[in-house]
């Protein structure tokens, strides 16, 4: 018989707590007279930040009494104690139900159990440009589960306005412009990637990354949030970031050459997120790499951030998959040529020909973006973060399981597919890293005995 969610939890938490996320088996909440929670173990709730049809997201105060900070969070990068709570009930996330085949078989799946997904995702990261998870209250006797998250105070970078169609900035200057200057786009934009690149080393794809995902710190510094539909591959093994592949003694350069994407790995079957973000390829019924995807949509973002607007946008589902496959995409005329050069590299059709995120990171238009974010104290988090990994052998195999859904599609054409591109694995990992694949093998780097990786048809349900 098949352990539940919060079996499964007290397992890994009992045998290979590894994690930086702190377990919590016990809610003390407090109510005001209209029933709302005031109250919650060593949180004081202050206001509600947001809601939606199964979670509200409150804004709490961690008592005075009990000020310590969280273990993998910066000292002193919290003094007001302030966290966001997600707040989900799980009777109604076992309620609702989805349909997956697998195989030849129909599974049904949960809501809760995409939930229990989203946590074994986050419990991998820690990292200065995604948002932390730090704790999970999940208590037996309460039909609650509470999530205590990093609080990012200026909230979504960007909102989608359906009367025009276009984006406008959250930080407080709209009315000056609606959307960045390419100044500001190319520090988020650096950002985004390096958060991508640790995700992507993890073997994590996000799978649904747009301005409504990516949130704005105060100290100008944007943070990837919302790991929903977010993929972990478990047969891919991660490359080590030993500083001894540096090439050199600069750390950020250092971090440069490790924060590669495995773009020819990930291989999905299934598509999530929001389709103005699909790349070319998900708008085919064929395999493609989650990470490759990943960096389209990230290419879309930074469209987003400079001009407001989305390159590719219709009403008629068919309209919109016909528009991104020609990715026939207008640039402003007062554009900068590096700013349209990086774009056309990153929002190529073609993702074997898509610039990967080394390729991006050590383009002209981010030069002066990432020296800036090199220094000072966030370089530093970079710098650590990059050392800081979960090796997937650490990690408990049902822990590990919990995090991916397998599926396999019998299809000739796709099988047909995938065995070129696995023939030719070690040539693809070397390009898509732009690395010495055999150089790294003698570092001992784990390719696998072939010097190949297993090419797998995932997908998250």
């Amino acid at each position: 018989m098949s352990k539940s969610p919060e079996q499964r939890r007290e397992k890994f938490g009992a045998e290979k707590n590894t994690s930086h996320v702190l377990s919590t088996t016990h809610a003390s909440e407090e109510f005001d007279s209209d029933g709302g929670i005031v109250h919650l173990n060593q949180f004081t709730v202050l206001s509600t930040l947001g809601s939606g049809s199964f979670a509200t997201v409150k804004l709490a105060r961690k008592d005075s009494s009990n000020k310590t900070s969280y273990e993998g969070e910066p000292e002193g990068s919290n003094p007001d104690g302030l966290y966001a709570v997600k707040i989900l009930n799980k009777s109604v996330l076992k309620r609702m139900r989805t349909m997956t085949r697998e195989g030849r078989k129909m599974t049904v799946h949960t809501a809760y159990e995409k939930v229990d997904e989203e946590i074994s995702v986050m419990k991998r990261l820690n990292h200065p440009n995604l948002v932390m998870l730090h704790e999970v209250i999940d208590d037996d006797n309460d039909d609650k589960l509470f999530m205590v998250l990093e609080y990012v105070i200026k909230g979504e970078i960007m909102s989608f306005d359906e009367s025009t169609l276009s984006y406008t900035r959250n930080d407080g200057l709209a009315q000056i412009s609606g959307h960045f200057d390419e100044d500001h786009a190319s520090h988020f934009f650096v950002d985004l990637m390096h958060g991508l690149a640790y995700l992507h080393m993890h073997h994590i794809c996000h799978r649904d990354l747009k301005p409504e995902n990516i949130l704005l710190h105060s100290d100008g510094h944007i943070k990837i949030t919302d790991f929903g539909v977010s993929h972990f591959f478990s047969d891919e093994r991660l490359v080590p970031l030993d500083e001894r592949h540096s090439g050199g003694a600069n750390g950020h350069d250092s971090i440069d050459k490790h924060l590669q994407s495995m773009d020819a790995q990930g291989k999905l079957t299934k598509t999530e997120g929001t389709w103005c973000f699909w790349s070319p390829e998900m708008c085919k019924s064929e395999p493609f790499s989650g990470y490759s995807a990943d960096i389209w949509a990230a290419g879309i973002c930074l469209y987003v951030f400079v001009t407001g607007k989305l390159p590719f946008y219709s009403e008629s589902p068919t309209d919109l998959f016909d528009l991104i496959e020609k990715a026939d995409i207008t640039y402003p005329e007062d554009m900068s040529e590096d700013l349209a050069d990086i774009l056309k590299n990153v929002l190529n059709v073609d993702p074997s020909q898509r610039s990967s995120i080394g390729d991006l990171l050590n383009h002209s238009y981010c030069d002066e973006a990432k020296s800036n974010r090199a220094s000072g104290q966030h370089g530093e988090n970079l710098k650590n973060s990059a050392r800081r990994r979960v090796s997937i052998d650490d990690l408990d195999s049902v822990e590990i399981k919990k995090a991916i859904t397998m599926k396999s599609r019998p299809l000739g054409k796709m099988l047909s597919n995938l065995g070129r591109q696995i023939s030719m694995g070690r040539k693809s990992v070397e390009h898509s890293l732009g690395l010495d694949v055999q150089k790294l093998e003698d570092e001992e780097i784990d390719l696998k005995k072939d010097g190949k990786r297993k090419i797998t048809f995932c997908a998250c349900s």
